[in-house]
């Protein structure tokens, strides 16, 4: 029976896997044929890969007033800037490549090893890169990173040398010139505090923030 259990799992996480790979050779085929610049190749073929990495992802989400806020910030971009409009939220874990099942079972193990953190956001910066287009830079985020290592392990995921807490304001791939126009506009520092309890698994695999979906909520137990 186990071993029947085993196989079955490994075959629906194969699928999941075949599918999300003919969604994003049919998305990049199709952008190809729609794209007449050289440059836009590079684009393009950064977000073919983009989509073979996604898959299910743990969060913090803000709630109460620091929530209203930071969306209301996120929709407003969003409006001005033709941006997609997301859930604010920290990554604490991404691209976790399994079956829903495996990662609800995974997410709610963790959830029973971390404590709450305590989220201090303080600086607005951007970056080069498509989800940090603007976001916000953590002011002490060591309880993050260690919290980061732990789900690494849990998820059997090498030691991320990449991760850095933060939380998104706006995806894109925006000039410097605008991204520090609405970093000046904003004020440079949100100073938000607030305390992080609970763990939330969305299902990632899709591109398009709308159609990322919550599976299910963890409270966090330590």
């Amino acid at each position: 029976m186990y071993k029947y259990e085993t196989m079955r799992q490994e075959g629906e996480g194969a699928l999941d896997f075949c599918v999300l790979l003919i969604k994003a050779g049919h998305y990049f085929i199709y952008k190809m044929q729609k794209s007449r610049r050289q440059k836009d190749f590079y684009t393009l073929w950064y977000f073919f890969l983009l989509i073979m990495e996604r898959g299910y992802s743990l969060w913090y989400i803000p709630d109460g007033d620091n929530y209203i806020k930071l969306r209301s910030i996120i929709d407003r971009l969003g409006e001005k800037y033709s941006s997609p409009k997301f859930e604010p939220h920290i990554t604490l874990i991404s691209h976790i490549l399994s079956t829903e099942k495996e990662a609800i079972r995974k997410s709610s193990e963790l959830a029973l090893k971390l404590s709450a953190v305590e989220i201090n956001l303080a600086k607005i910066d951007y970056l080069n890169a498509y989800f940090k287009c603007l976001f916000v830079r953590f002011q002490e985020d060591d309880e993050l990173i260690e919290a980061n290592l732990i789900a690494g392990e849990l998820f059997n995921r090498k030691q991320d040398q990449q991760y850095m807490p933060h939380l998104s304001l706006m995806y894109g791939t925006f000039s410097e010139k605008i991204k520090q126009e609405i970093v000046n506009g904003l004020g440079n520092e949100l100073n938000i505090r607030f305390k992080a309890d609970r763990l939330f698994l969305y299902d990632t695999k899709e591109i398009n923030p709308d159609n990322w979906r919550k599976i299910k909520e963890f409270t966090l137990s330590l």
